[in-house]
């Protein structure tokens, strides 16, 4: 027995041992995540793409098994097409150490990188951060990057802080010098607008080449980064030349080859030398930008022309000389406060990222000893008023609430529970340039009161505690993330950037106005796979626009009070077909016989998997429902909106497209004997294109006849009831389904419903008077005597006989009491009746 103790022991140990070779430490979750100290920590990441990593020492790879044979696999992502596989969709911080030596030899493989494939559909989010790459040799097929082969995600797919020098990167298409492909993983370019994965504060310093073994589809070689059709880059720069060479390459750009498709690109710049003189569409910062709504953004962006030659295109990027970009002040509205800096021993003098502990924030804490002026030095502790790059606290409970009477920047806010702040005068507001927090993100109760506005101007992301504005400004083109729900009472304005809900609310006050803006190829607005803009109106006969949320109701009706919400999701029906990504909810008090025109507006960029010129309608259910009804609307394709009138009750509204429409189904379709027939009825919500029925018949289940054909309405939004007799059904079990044909012969079938017939001389018993006083008949038809028993409601037999056939059957119970009996006829079949005695 003691042995088994002991070699059991052994055997624990020997199982720990290997695990902690797994990794350093943790258990991999965001509190406690798998430390990577190792060449061999790093590759164990590929057995759990999902977890979250820290690394806590350089790294280099030029050790066994990974400097030989095919070298580095990539971590994550199917490397033999583009389709989202075994996605890295985990967290992985680098922690500003290095990881040397990488080497990956994978021709003609797809994505191809230190991480292979990241991202994922949906609301999940996947993060790159403080990784430093040194010293790489890439060489891969479609999307290939020193860090990731192919992004593909949502707006919470990010690289942040990461950066590759020395080496090259080798590719057949879509290849960069840090990332191969950056792509939403939404379909259409309009839909991914909300949707960019993002790359900030980035930088590549390799050489990008083109494999010169490969012979078609050679496209989209960048510095940074290969491809960025529906991303987003942010802060970020590119310093490796691009040289292809080659007359059959097209889309070169020193810091990205292409931006169609709705990509973005803000402050940035590439100093590459782009040599592609035999290339099409080559640029000193970019090779293609699309054209119409399909078009990239460029903003604030810049190239070094002394390294070009004259000839490549600049498509919406600056260009600069040398010197002119070794000067801070030629970069419009850059931060070089908190971000970026200019040195002349660092980065060749251009623009270089600012260490954070190096920028000067000072932390103000509002204590309101003197009044309640925001300029009054010793309202502040430590004492002074802050500065543009301060981080500000307003604690509740001080004697005073500050008050602002101007225009205030500053970098950070946080306002805690209880605290408010007043900006008292339409000029007066609050620009915020980095965070703004609230004492509980998801609950708190600060409040921002007055006439004047706060603004979120951030370089980055931005996030929007629980709290209650007065008036509130989105001026961020990187966007604006919900981590809370908020309250407004005037106005939210859209100036720049979108707002995403994430999960929470808005809810505008009863004098509140959302203003949204969409132009050529960007908008600037609300949106959100989950949460809700919401708001409660009194509608007595409303007319026009409601809070701006683009929903018009005109009615002669008072509709009372009444709640609208305004969604982004996607709203599925039963048969796949799919909305925009745009739903209202409509609930008035009074909700009958409104006699109201309703219209819908939305965005081009919420059409979701449609085109613009796509046949769009109106579809309606009730809150308790799941199909959808189609709604005849006229479409003004020019201004975006549906119209529909004649609308006597609202519910959940969408749209989507005619010409593959959401489900429209049957409301019900019954078979019921009656005698010794069957009548067949269905009700249907409403009809498109509906040329006629057939109801059809079968023994079995399988095998159909067509018995009975009924007109159909057409187009109808209005529910039609429909009801044939079926005079000689078959006896016994029999299956019935109706068959639906459209004026173009298209047709589909209903569900199978079943009825049991019973024989013609049972069916023909009868039962009089019914009610009786326990006096009654029974008339049997047929040739023979059936046996019969009558039961109480608790199942007794309270009586038996015999039911002569041909005849009248008298039966005497006075003794029965008041309630309801069953009647049972016995033969090859049973028959039941329901009697009544008074």
């Amino acid at each position: 027995m003691k042995k088994i103790y002991i070699t059991l022991a052994l055997m624990l140990i020997s199982i720990f041992s290997l695990q902690a070779v797994d990794f350093a430490g943790g258990n991999g979750t965001s509190e406690d995540p798998f430390l990577v100290a190792t060449a061999q920590h790093l590759n164990e990441a590929r057995n759990h793409l999902d977890k979250h990593f820290l690394q806590i020492a350089d790294i280099n790879l030029n050790v066994v098994p990974f400097n030989m044979g095919n070298y580095w696999i990539p971590i994550g992502g199917n490397r033999q097409n583009n389709e989202m596989g075994n996605n890295f969709t985990g967290h992985y911080d680098g922690n500003g150490f290095n990881i040397s030596n990488l080497t990956i030899v994978q021709p003609g493989n797809h994505n191809v990188g230190l991480f292979g494939h990241i991202g994922e559909k949906g609301n999940g989010s996947t993060t790159l951060k403080n990784i430093v790459l040194q010293n790489v040799i890439v060489i891969g097929g479609r999307g290939t990057g020193a860090l990731v082969g192919r992004v593909t995600g949502n707006q919470n797919t990010r690289i942040e802080n990461c950066s590759v020098a020395m080496g090259y990167v080798r590719g057949d298409a879509a290849t960069g010098g840090l990332v191969g492909s950056n792509n939403s993983f939404m379909e259409t370019s309009l839909a991914a607008e909300g949707f960019r994965p993002v790359i900030f504060q980035c930088s590549a310093d390799v050489s990008v080449l083109l494999r010169s073994e490969y012979s078609a589809g050679k496209i989209k070689f960048g510095g940074l980064v290969g491809c960025n059709q529906k991303g987003m880059i942010s802060h970020s720069y590119a310093m490796g030349d691009v040289t292809i060479n080659d007359a059959e390459v097209s889309y070169v750009g020193g810091l990205v080859g292409c931006v169609d498709l709705r990509g973005i690109v803000i402050n940035s710049y590439s100093t590459s030398g782009v040599y592609a003189d035999n290339s099409s569409n080559t640029g000193g910062f970019i090779g293609s930008l699309g054209l119409g709504r399909n078009m990239g953004v460029i903003v604030n962006s810049y190239w070094n022309t002394d390294n070009n030659p004259s000839d490549l295109n600049s498509l919406g990027a600056i260009g600069l000389t040398t010197a002119q970009m070794q000067n801070a002040q030629s970069y419009q509205n850059w931060d070089f406060y908190t971000i970026w800096k200019t040195e002349t021993n660092v980065n060749y003098g251009f623009p270089a990222f600012r260490d954070e502990t190096n920028s000067a924030k000072t932390e103000k804490s509002w204590n309101g000893s003197k009044d309640n002026a925001w300029t009054n030095p010793e309202n502040w502790t430590p004492e002074g008023v802050p500065a543009n790059l301060d981080m500000v606290v307003i604690p509740g409970g001080t004697p005073n609430q500050p008050v602002i009477s101007q225009l205030i920047i500053i970098n950070e806010l946080s306002i805690e529970d209880n605290a408010s702040l007043n900006l008292e005068h339409e000029d007066a507001a609050i620009v915020i340039t980095g965070k703004l927090l609230g004492g509980n993100e998801s609950t708190g109760t600060g409040s921002i009161t007055g006439k004047g506005y706060i603004e979120l101007s951030g370089s980055d992301r931005q996030y929007l505690p629980a709290m209650t504005f007065e008036n509130l400004v989105i001026n961020n083109i990187s966007n604006v993330q919900l981590s809370g729900s908020i309250y407004v009472n005037g106005l939210l304005k859209m100036t720049s950037g979108q707002l995403d809900l994430s999960g929470y609310e808005i809810t505008l006050g009863e004098d509140a106005e959302l203003q949204e803006k969409e132009g050529e190829n960007i908008s600037s607005r609300v949106y959100g796979s989950s949460g809700v803009i919401r708001t409660l109106r009194i509608l007595n006969n409303p007319s026009g626009q409601i809070a701006g949320i683009g929903l018009e109701i005109t009615s002669s009706k008072d509709m009372g009070l009444t709640l609208i919400e305004r969604g982004h999701g996607e709203l599925n029906g039963t048969d796949e077909s799919k909305s925009i990504l745009r739903w209202f909810n409509i609930e008035p008090a009074t909700n009958e016989d409104l006699n109201a025109t309703l219209v819908f507006h939305y965005f081009t960029s919420e059409l979701n998997i449609y085109g613009e010129n796509d046949n769009f309608s109106l579809f309606k259910r009730k809150s308790n429902e799941t199909e959808w009804v189609w709604v005849p609307s006229e479409l003004d394709a020019l201004n975006q909106k549906l119209t529909a009138e004649n609308v006597n009750e609202f519910s959940t509204w969408t749209a989507g497209s005619s010409d593959s429409p959401l489900p429209i189904v049957l409301l019900s379709f019954e078979a019921t004997p009656l005698n010794h027939e069957v009548e067949v009825s269905w009700v249907t919500a409403a009809e498109i294109n509906n040329d006629f029925f057939t109801v059809e018949r079968s023994v079995n289940g399988v095998d159909f006849e067509a018995i009975h054909f009924v007109q159909g309405a057409g187009t109808t939004s209005h529910a039609n009831h429909y009801a044939v007799i079926d005079h000689e059904p078959l006896t016994g079990l029999s299956y019935y389904r109706l068959k639906q044909t459209d004026y173009n012969g298209d047709f589909e079938y209903s569900n199978i419903v079943s009825v049991y017939t019973q024989k013609a001389a049972l069916a023909d018993m009868k039962v009089y008077p019914n009610p009786s006083n326990g006096n009654f008949n029974i008339v049997a038809a047929g040739e023979k005597a059936i046996d019969y028993k009558i039961f109480d409601m608790q199942g007794r037999t309270v009586y038996t006989s015999v039911a002569r056939a041909g005849m009248v059957n008298h039966v005497s119970l006075p003794q029965l009491k008041q309630g309801i009996y069953t009647l049972v006829f016995f033969d090859t079949e049973l028959i039941t009746h329901k009697i009544q005695v008074y």
